[in-house]
């Protein structure tokens, strides 16, 4: 297919875009998600990505796993690394690390292709992207500069180079293919829609596999002269094809995998190949060794097949609750009985058993080695050896219980519409009867008689005597209202559904002081003091204040799950919640950039310097300006100036801030810049003949409108305001000199000085005495003509300073002849009159 253009895009000297982030996940790992890609450059090395941002990387052959973070959260589709430390992303952009991924830089953004589907690189220098809208990228320098050329095909989903100038691609439903380095494509094959091709593998220069959806599964063993349908595939969406040599390979079908002989005409399913769920990615052979992606699941061998390892990401069941009890012990518990602890600060996990299957929804260390749990249908466990061995004991009910809280000898438990309190470390519970009804999801004691807790519809419950009555405070809201904290006796807030609340008088009074969406709904909420607070909740939000609460910031998650539970000890944290998601972090004051103030679009004069400033809040921030969505270099500043910018300089520009807690990105600035006035060329100097009509004309350019002002030997001239000026009739008080005065909003500009000169020569009337004379001048609604003697028949036109005829008309046989001029704007006009084949050009004012 014939290429329409090419465009080269530069980027000097990249900045760093993004760091790491002070939050890590610990499980599972690898992360529930659905993967797109995985590339390996040795049977140890290896990085996979996947849906909502997940990158990860292993040193061991996928057998265990370490996330990385871009910050991005949007799907990555595809990954290739050259070596350990050099390599490449894409999505919604095309990202590059050049240390091992702790680091990365944008190389190509949204202005280029709204989404990247594939990348692949032959080197260190040489690669390609495929974007939609038809775009293929190449690249000769690493991603510093790109050649885009745009074809007519949708997308390109699929690449595979044999060197720099041969490249296969997948477009959809089609198989194409490049000579010339995908300057210009060809289609090969049109496989039908709902074929797409899903993926395209050479072993060498002659044996290739195409592999698409519904069973599609094509060969060639000339280097793609031709391509042979293979038959008697099995029903299903065919993946990917590995061989390993000419004859012998896998071929990867729906969930399974097959082991392929004579090129694929032969394919045996793998009984022993775990199944997978989704589409398949699968890395290139190395040696024996082949890793299989999938949704939720990563496969490998290194045993051509015979054997295959799943990678286990650890316990997947909803995490409800954790508690640090020191600098390296840290306690988990979740549905299904489940309890997942750390002995060596979060580095590794093990199970403990529980002795239910019941879910435990809190969990509390009242000493070190004294912990309790609570959970559904009345469950209540307790161990002194740290959750070695457990003793369940009865509470008295049935109901599930939510949440459990100690001070020292005197605990608390409540739960659905109940709420029971010990005064002997948990030996006998007594039911307190608290007039509650609703669900009852937390309990706080802010001293040895104090208690506060808070469930759904905005249930607040109070007691100065630990439950023997209880005082219900008025919340100011009807959501649930699911955590409640204290930092001393008077300042404590609660968590909820779309809202927190706060009090400063020990929970007497509460004032709502955030309110949310739903989707960012609050579920768990700590404060280390009455000013550093953190918030998590629902789809993986979570909110940092160093100001009791005024303001929260929002921090980043690198998976949109649930979290339910956050707990706090120095400058360590760990949130917990849906599908068993785990993150913990060492620096858990480090507030992530916030941008304050919203930056308008701007207008600038063509020269006009300005200045664009982001105010953002947040610890060791990174600021790095962008132009249509490219770095700018050296703008690393919150204040970026423009120093007299040219007409080229318009454009969409924003800041991004961020720090190793997050990023931000500021709003799109709309900067457009406004030519100045100015005359390029004329007015020329004219030589005319006494009675000619001349035309002083300019060449001009700049941003409308424009201003004119014509001069006569430095002179206004009255109406004279248009791009030309024009004079009918010239005589000898028209010699002079003569310039135009141009301007706009942005400037003032002279052009040159043009010189008429008249000159005594064949006018066209003969006599000084005209036949007829014009009254009145000036005028107001009419002019009227008095001819000197009847005449047969004249013609007349009222022309503008600018040459436009404004009226005009036949005069027969008339002595006085009277012209409305109701319809003319004030200014000076021309009429010019046909008498007896003699022309005659006389000026008026219109007032």
């Amino acid at each position: 297919m014939k290429k329409i253009f090419i465009l080269l895009y530069l980027f000097l000297s990249l900045s760093t875009l993004k760091a790491e982030t002070i939050w890590q996940q610990v499980n599972p790992m690898p992360p529930l998600v659905d993967f797109n890609d995985v590339h390996f450059i040795n049977t140890q090395e290896g990085w996979a990505c996947g849906d909502e941002g997940v990158l990860i990387y292993t040193l061991d052959g996928a057998q265990t796993w370490n996330q990385v973070n871009t910050l991005l959260n949007d799907d990555i589709s595809g990954v290739w690394f050259v070596d350990s430390q050099i390599g490449y992303i894409c999505g919604e952009e095309v990202l590059k690390t050049e240390d091992g991924g702790n680091n990365w830089e944008r190389i190509l953004g949204h202005n280029q292709s709204s989404w990247f589907y594939s990348i692949y690189f032959l080197d260190e220098d040489i690669g390609f992207a495929g974007g939609n809208d038809g775009r293929f990228y190449r690249t000769e320098d690493g991603g510093v500069t790109w050649s885009d050329f745009h074809t007519s095909f949708s997308w390109f989903n699929e690449i595979f180079a044999l060197d720099d100038q041969t490249i296969w691609a997948g477009n959809r439903y089609m198989l194409l293919h490049s000579t010339n380095g995908g300057e210009d494509w060809e289609q090969v094959i049109d496989f039908g829609y709902y074929k797409d091709v899903n993926d395209i593998y050479f072993l060498d220069d002659l044996n290739g596999w195409v592999t698409g959806d519904e069973s599609l599964f094509y060969r060639t063993t000339d280097g793609g002269a031709t391509w042979d349908s293979i038959s008697d595939v099995p029903a299903g969406n065919v993946w990917a094809a590995r061989f390993y040599n000419e004859l012998s390979g896998f071929v990867y079908i729906g969930s399974d995998c097959y082991k392929a002989e004579n090129g694929g005409l032969s394919l045996e399913k793998i009984e022993s190949y775990p199944a997978l769920n989704g589409p398949s990615r699968v890395t290139y052979p190395i040696d024996d060794f082949i890793c299989v992606v999938g949704d939720q699941s990563i496969n490998s061998s290194f045993d051509l097949g015979e054997n295959w390892q799943i990678a286990q990401g650890g316990p997947s069941d909803n995490f409800n609750a954790v508690f640090i009890v020191d600098e390296d012990k840290i306690f988990t518990v979740g549905d299904n009985g489940l309890i997942y602890s750390s002995s060596d600060g979060g580095t590794s996990w093990t199970f403990q058993a529980s002795g239910t299957d019941e879910n435990i929804n809190d969990v509390i260390f009242r000493t070190n080695t004294a912990v309790w749990i609570v959970g559904n249908n009345g469950f209540a466990a307790f161990s002194n050896d740290e959750g070695a061995t457990w003793e369940t004991t009865s509470i008295g009910t049935f109901q599930h219980l939510n949440a459990i809280s100690f001070d020292g000898q005197k605990g608390m438990i409540v739960g659905q519409g109940i709420a029971f309190s010990t005064n002997n470390g948990g030996i006998t519970w007594t039911n307190t009867s608290i007039p509650a009804f609703a669900n009852l999801n937390d309990v706080e004691l802010l001293s040895s008689s104090e208690a506060c807790c808070v469930g759904n519809n905005g249930v607040i419950f109070r007691t100065d005597d630990f439950g023997e009555t209880w005082e219900q405070i008025e919340a100011g809201t009807d959501f649930h209202l699911m955590d409640v904290c204290f930092v001393d006796e008077d300042f404590g807030w609660i968590a909820g559904n779309r809202v927190i609340l706060s009090t400063t008088d020990g929970g007497n009074t509460w004032n709502v002081q955030w309110e949310v969406s739903y989707s960012q709904s609050v579920i768990s909420i700590e404060f280390e003091d009455q000013q550093h607070g953190w918030a998590c909740g629902r789809n993986g939000n979570a909110y940092h204040t160093k100001d009791g609460g005024i303001t929260w910031v929002e921090q980043n998650f690198l998976l949109q799950k649930d979290i339910y539970d956050m707990s706090i000890y120095g400058s360590k944290a760990f949130c917990t919640g849906e599908t068993g998601v785990i993150f913990k972090t060492d620096q858990i004051g480090y507030l992530a950039p916030f941008i304050k103030n919203q930056i308008g679009d701007t207008a600038l004069c063509e020269g006009q310097t300005h200045e664009f400033f982001v105010d953002a809040i947040g610890d060791s921030l990174q600021y790095q300006w962008y132009k249509t969505d490219m770095p700018i270099q050296g703008e690393t500043d919150p204040t970026f100036i423009i120093e007299s910018p040219g007409i080229y300089e318009g454009g969409i520009y924003h800041c991004e801030v961020f720090n190793g807690a997050g990023w931000a990105k500021s709003n799109d600035i709309m900067l457009s810049v406004k030519p100045k006035a100015m005359v390029v060329s004329g007015p020329e100097d004219i030589s005319a003949y006494d009675g000619d009509t001349v035309i002083f004309n300019q060449s001009v350019v700049g941003a409308l409108p424009i201003n004119y002002q014509w001069q006569k030997d430095g002179v206004d001239i009255p109406g004279a305001v248009f791009h030309t000026y024009t004079i009918y009739g010239v005589g000898p008080d028209d010699i002079g000199n003569y310039r135009c005065i141009v301007s706009n909003e942005c400037n003032i500009d002279t052009s040159v000085v043009a010189v008429l000169e008249v000159s005594p020569g064949p006018g066209v009337a003969e006599d000084l005495v005209l036949p007829f004379s014009i009254y009145p001048n000036p005028a107001h609604d009419f002019i009227q003509i008095h001819f000197d003697k009847t005449q047969e028949t004249a013609f007349y036109s009222l022309v503008n300073l600018e040459g436009e005829v404004m009226v005009s008309a036949e005069i027969k046989k008339e002595n006085v002849f009277q012209i409305e001029l109701n319809s003319l704007l004030s200014g000076v006009y021309v009429l010019k009159l046909i008498v007896s084949e003699k022309v005659y050009f006389v000026k008026f004012v219109k007032q």
